[in-house]
């Protein structure tokens, strides 16, 4: 059951990424937003994968069987046969460690692996800032760091790390800097952070879910970027300020997204900031929203893989009955 759950998984995946692609193109190409398209493919992704595990195909299955008539006359429909038995044999049944069993131990063991390694980021972060002392710079108030940042982290209280070699940038710059990790804090960026790695943690095993995941964050710091060159708008020295941070270099894996350091390449980041939004046609709208819902119709239409449940429309035990006593039946 659980592999039949995986490749369904993969199957109705494929279309959702497509159709994320396809529209996340479409809003890049006039200067939208694109985490929403993400986030909502990351969610369905993730729920149509669960699917199989939910008892779909139960009310199937518990449908009674249509007796079938075999045209001889004289007999009586139903017999009802006592059976007492001579003598019983207990079976030792030696228990076995199926497909199933296996998949679902090491599903649980990612799930606990990266649980743990994501508690141990968030307590090293933790124990590593508590103690930093917080300024107003340039009107904003951050933790002064040692060797982390620049960055946001937490999620109920967010918090600006800023690197105490960023007081020595220039002015224009730093400004730039926190503006950024300011964006992320007003957009409640840290909350995505924790939707994405949340996503990873119930589906490890699901490569859509890591590469829908690894989308949603590149697209948070590409409408932070937006943001911020709505608010100041010289591509050029912020392009500028993003290569001089790079190469400090910041170290750790922070709880929330980071000025240089994130999933979205630099490269990548300069390249979207720096092309001009492109007017959208008519047809085109019409094209894009049609794919997009094709493909993601054809996600839904996928067949769910059925299993048949233990319970009681499943395989008759013989044993079970000759035990209880009597043998019922269609004749």
């Amino acid at each position: 059951m659980i592999a039949y759950t995986i490749l369904y998984a993969t199957a109705v995946g494929l279309p959702t990424l497509l159709a994320a692609v396809h529209a996340s193109s479409a809003l890049r190409s006039q200067g939208k937003a694109e985490r929403g398209v993400w986030l909502a493919a990351l969610g369905l992704a993730l729920a149509l994968a669960f699917i199989p595990l939910v008892g779909s195909g139960e009310e199937a299955l518990s449908a009674p069987v249509p007796a079938v008539e075999t045209g001889l006359t004289g007999l009586p429909s139903v017999v009802s046969v006592p059976a007492v038995p001579d003598f019983t044999v207990p079976l030792a049944r030696a228990p076995r460690l199926g497909l199933d069993q296996l998949l679902i131990g090491m599903w649980l063991l990612s799930s606990l692996i990266l649980t743990v390694r994501w508690a141990v980021a968030v307590r090293r972060l933790a124990r590593a800032t508590w103690s930093c002392p917080s300024e107003t710079v340039d009107g904003v108030r951050v933790a002064i760091t040692a060797t982390l940042g620049p960055a946001v982290t937490g999620v109920l209280r967010p918090r600006i790390l800023a690197l105490r070699w960023l007081m020595s940038m220039p002015q224009h710059q730093r400004s730039l800097v926190l503006a950024h990790e300011e964006e992320h804090v007003r957009a409640h960026d840290p909350w995505l952070i924790v939707a994405s790695r949340v996503a990873r943690i119930l589906a490890p095993w699901n490569p859509l879910v890591w590469v829908l995941s690894s989308r949603l964050l590149r697209a948070v710091e590409l409408d932070c970027d937006r943001r911020v060159l709505r608010r100041h708008p010289d591509i050029e020295a912020y392009g500028l300020t993003l290569l001089t941070v790079a190469s400090r270099d910041p170290s750790g894996v922070l709880g929330a997204a980071a000025f240089a350091g994130s999933e979205a390449p630099l490269r990548h980041r300069i390249l979207v900031m720096t092309t001009p939004p492109r007017n959208a046609s008519i047809a085109g709208i019409f094209a894009a929203l049609f794919l997009g819902a094709l493909l993601i119709v054809g996600a839904f239409e996928m067949p769910i893989p059925i299993f048949r449940s233990q319970g009681g429309s499943g395989p008759v035990n013989v044993p079970d009955l000759v035990a209880g006593g009597t043998i019922g039946g269609v004749v």
